[in-house]
Formats: C-alpha cells, sequence, structure tokens
C-alpha cells in the first residue's frame, strides 16, 4: 500500500534532473551535434546537387472589371474544373515550345540531349515521381509555329522532365516548379514558363479590355446629350418664372421664416412689459406704496436716494440727541430728508411712466410683423407650386449628371486597362534561385545529423555528469554529509555590491539590504544553528571551510551581524591567524589581538573593537605567530572564551579551513558548534566528507553552509570540477 508513494516522489526529481544535465551541459552537447552535422554536411556537399526553383501563379477571377459588378466574361470564371484546365495549360507543349524557344534551350548541353544521364538517374531512384510531358498537340497555343529541329525536340522533352505544375490545395494557386544543376537556370525557366503563361492570358483578355471601352465611349456620347439638356431645362424654368433659391429653400420661404421667428420674440417681449406695467397699475389702484413695485426698487437712482435718506435719517437722530427738536441744525436736516423723499417720489412716478411706454411700442412692433407676414404669407401658395415643378426639373438633371459621372469612371478604368496588363492570372511569388539543392535533401539528411549528433552529446553529458564532484543543491549537501543543509547563500555581483554609488563588502551586505536574498539566507544559517540544540543553544559558533576561497569569512561577517541586530552583544573573532581575512576587512591590522592577548600580557579591554557601522564587537588577529594551533588549543585560549561567554551574548569565531591545516579542528573543540561552509559546485564532495570526518565530537557541526550560489546557473549549471592540493602560499607568515 505504501510503494506507490515513493515511486511518484522519485518520478519528479529524475525529470527534473535530467531537465537539469541537458541545460547544464548544452555547450558539450551543442558541440558534438554541430561536429556531426559538419561531417555530414561535408559528404552531402562531395554530391553534385540537384536545385528546384519554384514560382506561384494566382488563377482566381479579377472582381474589379470595367463596370464595377459581377465579371462579364462568364466563359472564364473560376472554378475547379477551370483551374484544372489552367494547370493543362501551364504543362502543354505549345507552352514548353514558347519557353524553349525564347531560352534558346536547344542550344543548352543539359536540355538537348549532350549531357550524361547519370543525374537524371539519381533523381528518379531518390528524387520521387519525374514529371513528364504532356501528350502532342496541347491546347492549341501556337499551333500555326513552323516544325521543330530535333535538338528543340529533345530539348522540349528534357523539359518536360524537369517540370512540375500542381494546385496548391483547393485554392486558385498553382506552383510551377523547375529542376536543373544550375540554381540560376532553374529560377530562370521557373520565371519564364510564368511570363509565357501570363502572356497567353494578357492577349485574350486585352481584346475584351478593348471591346469594353469602345462601349462606354459611345454609351459616354449619349448620356453627356441627355445631361446638358435637363440641365438646360432647369435654368430655362428658373429664368423664365424668376425663383431665385438659396441653399435652405426660396427667398420667400426664408423670409417667411424669419418674420415668424421675430414675431415669436416680439409677442414674448410685449406680454413680459404688460405684465410689469399691470402690476404697476394694480400697485397705485390699491393704494400701496408705489417705491414698493420691483423695477422701481431696482433702479438705481432709487437705490442712491434711499441710501441718501438712511444717511440724513441717521444725522437726524444724531443732532436731536445732542441739540433737542428745535435746534436750528435739526430743523436744516429735516429740510433736507423732506427734499429726498419728494424726489424718491418723483423718480418711481418716472419709472412707472417708463413702464407704461416700453408696452406701448413693444405693442405697436408686433402689429407691424403681423401686417407683414400677413402680406408675405399671401405669395407663398404660387411660389410653392413653382417650386415643385423646379425640384423636379432638378431631380431629373441630378439623376442623368450621376449617370453620366459614373460611367465616366469606369470609362478612363477601361481605356487604363487597354494600356496595362489586365490579366486575371498574377505571380504572387516569382521563382528565386535556390540556395539549398532538391536532391539530395539537405535538410533532410542534416536533420537526422543534428537527432545524431545530440543524442551523442547528451551520453557524453550523462558520462560527465557521473564523474562530477560538487555540490549543487542542498539535497545532494544532506545525502553527502548526513548533516542538516542550513541555506543557500547567493553570489553576490560586482553590480549588486554597489549602493548608492559606493562599494559593499560582501560581508556587511546586509547592512544596507536587509530585506535581500542573502540577509535572509544567513537569518536561515543563525536560526538553523540555533535549532540544532534547541536544550542548550551554542553561544559560541565557529565557522570553517575545506580549503580557502569558499567565503567563510564573508559567512561569518554577515551572520555575526545578523545575530548583532536581534539577539544583543555580538562578538566576532578572527581565528584565522595564518590568514586573517576579517582583520584586513576590519581595518585592524595595525590593532592589537588574539595572538597579542594569548601570547603576551595584553588586557582583553584593548583588542576589542567596536564596529562604528553596527553594533558588532571585533576582535582581529594582532600580531603574526609561527604556532597558531598551539595558541588556539591553549589553556589561555579556554579561558579566553570562558570570559567573552560572559561579556557576550553570541560570539563567532572564524577559524582556518580545514584541510591544510588543523587549527579548525583544534579550534573545534572549544566552541559550542561549528557552521561548515561549502562553495556551490566547487568544493568536492569527498574533500567535505573528509574534513567534517576530521572534526570529532557528537553533534559537533551543527549544518552546512552552500556559499556563493549562482541562482541565474543554479537550475542548469554543471560540470566537473576539481580542488587545489598545494597550500603553500596559506603557511606564509
Amino acid at each position: 500500500m505504501n510503494a506507490a508513494p515513493p515511486a511518484e516522489e522519485k518520478s519528479l526529481p529524475d525529470a527534473r534532473a535530467l531537465v537539469a544535465l541537458l541545460r547544464g551541459h548544452a555547450r558539450l552537447i551543442l558541440t558534438i551535434a554541430a561536429g556531426v552535422v559538419a561531417l555530414m554536411a561535408i559528404i552531402l556537399f562531395s554530391l553534385t546537387p540537384s536545385y528546384t526553383s519554384t514560382v506561384n501563379i494566382l488563377l482566381g477571377p479579377n472582381k474589379s472589371n470595367v463596370l464595377g459588378g459581377e465579371s462579364l466574361m462568364a466563359e472564364l470564371s473560376m472554378d475547379s474544373p477551370m483551374i484544372d484546365s489552367q494547370v493543362t495549360i501551364l504543362k502543354s507543349e505549345a507552352l514548353r515550345r514558347r519557353v524553349v524557344e525564347a531560352q534558346r534551350l536547344d542550344e543548352d548541353p543539359e536540355f538537348s540531349g549532350e549531357s550524361g544521364g547519370l543525374s537524371g538517374l539519381v533523381r528518379g531512384l531518390f528524387g520521387g515521381e519525374t514529371p513528364r510531358s504532356s501528350a502532342p498537340g496541347g491546347t492549341g497555343v501556337g499551333s500555326a509555329q513552323m516544325p521543330m529541329t530535333a535538338r528543340q525536340v529533345a530539348a522540349l522533352q528534357e523539359l518536360g522532365n524537369a517540370l512540375e505544375v500542381r494546385r496548391i490545395g483547393v485554392s486558385y494557386v498553382v506552383t510551377v516548379a523547375l529542376s536543373s544543376s544550375d540554381p540560376e537556370k532553374a529560377a530562370r525557366l521557373a520565371n519564364a514558363f510564368a511570363e509565357a503563361y501570363l502572356l497567353d492570358q494578357y492577349e485574350a483578355r486585352y481584346e475584351a479590355a478593348r471591346r469594353a471601352s469602345q462601349w462606354l465611349s459611345d454609351r459616354l456620347d449619349t448620356l453627356r446629350e441627355e445631361l446638358r439638356v435637363s440641365e438646360q431645362a432647369v435654368e430655362t424654368f428658373r429664368t423664365q418664372n424668376n425663383l431665385v433659391e438659396s441653399s435652405t429653400g426660396s427667398v420667400t420661404e426664408q423670409q417667411l421664416s424669419e418674420l415668424n421667428a421675430s414675431l415669436v420674440s416680439i409677442r414674448t417681449e410685449a406680454a413680459e412689459k404688460q405684465a410689469k406695467y399691470e402690476q404697476a397699475q394694480r400697485v397705485i389702484a390699491a393704494g400701496g406704496r408705489i417705491d414698493a413695485i420691483p423695477d422701481v426698487l431696482r433702479s438705481p437712482v432709487i437705490s442712491s436716494l434711499r441710501s441718501q435718506e438712511a444717511e440724513v435719517s441717521r444725522r437726524e437722530a444724531d443732532l436731536v440727541a445732542r441739540y433737542g427738536d428745535r435746534h436750528p441744525s435739526v430743523v436744516k436736516v429735516r429740510a433736507e430728508l423732506g427734499d429726498i423723499k419728494r424726489e424718491v417720489s418723483r423718480e418711481s412716478s418716472r419709472v412707472v411712466q417708463n413702464l407704461e411706454h416700453e408696452f406701448s411700442v413693444a405693442k405697436a412692433r408686433e402689429t407691424a410683423l403681423q401686417t407683414n407676414l400677413q402680406a408675405l404669407s399671401g405669395r407663398t401658395g404660387a411660389d410653392n407650386q413653382l417650386s415643385v415643378q423646379l425640384r423636379e426639373l432638378q431631380r431629373v438633371a441630378t439623376a442623368n449628371k450621376a449617370l453620366y459621372e459614373s460611367f465616366l469612371s469606369r470609362f478612363k478604368l477601361s481605356e487604363e486597362q487597354t494600356k496595362l496588363d489586365s490579366s486575371e492570372a498574377r505571380v504572387v511569388s516569382p521563382a528565386l534561385v535556390p540556395t539549398d539543392p532538391s536532391f539530395p535533401s539537405k535538410k533532410l539528411f542534416l536533420g537526422l545529423s543534428v537527432f545524431f549528433g545530440l543524442g551523442l552529446g547528451v551520453g557524453s553529458a550523462m558520462a560527465m555528469e557521473a564523474l562530477r564532484s560538487g555540490f549543487r543543491t542542498l539535497a545532494e549537501v544532506e545525502e553527502a554529509t548526513q548533516l542538516p543543509a542550513l541555506a543557500s547563500v547567493p553570489l553576490l555581483k560586482k553590480s549588486e555590491l554597489m549602493v548608492d554609488g559606493k562599494s559593499v563588502t560582501p560581508g556587511r551586505f546586509l547592512l544596507v539590504r536587509p530585506l535581500s536574498r542573502f540577509s535572509e539566507a544567513l537569518r536561515s544559517v543563525r536560526v538553523g544553528v540555533q535549532m540544532s540544540d534547541v536544550d542548550t543553544p551554542a553561544r559560541i559558533v565557529g565557522v570553517t571551510s575545506s580549503v580557502p576561497g569558499e567565503g567563510k569569512s564573508t559567512v561569518s561577517t554577515a551572520l555575526a551581524l545578523s545575530a548583532a541586530q536581534a539577539v544583543g552583544r555580538v562578538l566576532l573573532i578572527d581565528g584565522d591567524l595564518r590568514r586573517p581575512a576579517l582583520t584586513a576587512s576590519f581595518g585592524l591590522k595595525e590593532r592589537k589581538g588574539l595572538v597579542d592577548h594569548l601570547a603576551g600580557d595584553v588586557p582583553l579591554s584593548e583588542i576589542i573593537f567596536k564596529d562604528p557601522e553596527s553594533s558588532l564587537y571585533v576582535i582581529g588577529a594582532g600580531a603574526h605567530t609561527q604556532v597558531p594551533s598551539d595558541l588556539l588549543g591553549s589553556e589561555k585560549m579556554r579561558a579566553f572564551l570562558a570570559q567573552v561567554r560572559e561579556l557576550f551574548d553570541y560570539v563567532v569565531v572564524d577559524a582556518a579551513p580545514v584541510a591544510p591545516v588543523v587549527d579548525a579542528i583544534v579550534l573545534s573543540q572549544e566552541v559550542d558548534t561549528v557552521v561548515f561552509v561549502a562553495a556551490w559546485n566547487t568544493t568536492p564532495r569527498e574533500m567535505v566528507r573528509r574534513c567534517l570526518q576530521r572534526i570529532e565530537g557528537d553533534r559537533r557541526v551543527a549544518g552546512i553552509v552552500l556559499n556563493k550560489v549562482d541562482h541565474d546557473k543554479a537550475a542548469y549549471y554543471g560540470g566537473e570540477y576539481g580542488y587545489r592540493s598545494d597550500y603553500s602560499s596559506y603557511y606564509q607568515a
């Protein structure tokens, strides 16, 4: 019951592995395939080729004839039997004779029977069915020509053997194919067949176009006279009846329309003025205040007088309050106030009189317009009768003009058709000089060679894949080492390390790009180390690798910076005392470091350096030493680690590689756990296994970090890799 799932799980990785193999070894596969194809090409080009050139002729009917409607020549409609007839004409002896005479094929050794028959035999064996000439007599094209010589007859026969005419599907397109040992000759003869056929079609259709043009010319003379008579009748009727028309109708109708519009407008105006006047009369008759009429209120003069009245009233109140009612100033102000009120009364009466006057004027204009409209309406009936007759004559003239212009346009087209090739058939794709021979079929043989070459290349790639030694995936790491793969750290390119115009070291990259894939990978390493022993999480972590150049110092720096952002006080120690790359990256070459503390009396406080760009504390390698492994395994080193364990929450030690020296092996016994770095696709698997065996202790190694992973190539990159055995430069003091 449990057998099916493993089989299904296995099929998917196998398919992905095959795709990765093909993509990773694409260059090798293509090189082998190219070699096989080149060998086949040499064999093919050593043979004498035969070239075939084709020309496509469209036999479809010409829909746009001289009359713009259906074709007048029903006998040339392109049904299936007619297309078959045209194919027969193209294969006819008469048409081939035209080509033989035009191209002088009786003087060509290939067609006159003087060349050997070996190429024809080969084409007969491998080229399929050989075209044969049509029966003598053909369709009668050129039946009155002179008798042919023996060389012309031979050329006629050879040309028929080299010719193939076929219809493309159920379309109106016919393909004419001609084979020759000379590609230029093949193209020339194929085009000659098309030209001979089109010339025959042109001669037949030229005569039809000429007859149509003559008929149109005679018809135009008749239509031209009819148009002249109808236009003359229109002008005579208009002159006799003194009819003048505008673009919108007769002059009387236009005047009547304008008067109607004016009458409607003046009636509206008169009604409005009458309403205002009657309202004023009702107010006066009711004994109301005349200054309450709306037009009086809107008068600017009244508004000004009211303002003056209000001002004088205010002054009167001030003077009465100050001097009393009988003071001369009060009397004077009251007299001035009486004058203003009388002026308001007079101005109000004038406004009411203006309303009456405006109503009288509007009523008079309405009466005048009504009188003019009645007088003009009397003439409309007679003009309408004449306009009806005039429009009838105009319609006849317009119809004659449209018919004449239509026939004149057709006549111009037919006149041009008598000068141009009006054949319905046309060449849709002329014959071109072929670049590839039709026999032997180079495409077929080259295609087979491509498949064979690709198969040979894939086999070679599989053989090389079996010899590959580096890691490409985390699954391969875990399978080979039986240890957890902590993370896949991407390779940082130069363009990625340029941030705001400044170059950033890979170790410090996560400070400027905390959300990058690189930063996330280092966080995965830190979490993986913590989860490797949940009961007693590691506080002192050593980082090492198999050989130099695998990026362990970068991983150490990035791991320490990642921890500094999360757990508090973090210390980074350069434990690679032979080649202290970490010390150089932090600019600590001239400062005292770990060697000075272990071999001398330099206190811990003097060797600790705080990174100004982060909260990370760093201890450099310090002075050079000839016995780094002894210092790292000393009691003072144990005391040093115990001291920093109390002072810091997390400690990362960058150790030397395992393969060239024993420093990392000694140091691994003093730290809580070890992170092992392997370069992607480079570090040999066997070397990684041997180095891990040298780091003794149960659960001593927390996991493997696959570093410098080129994610652009990780899915398909592969190859064979070795490793360096000469590490003499690593021991230099």
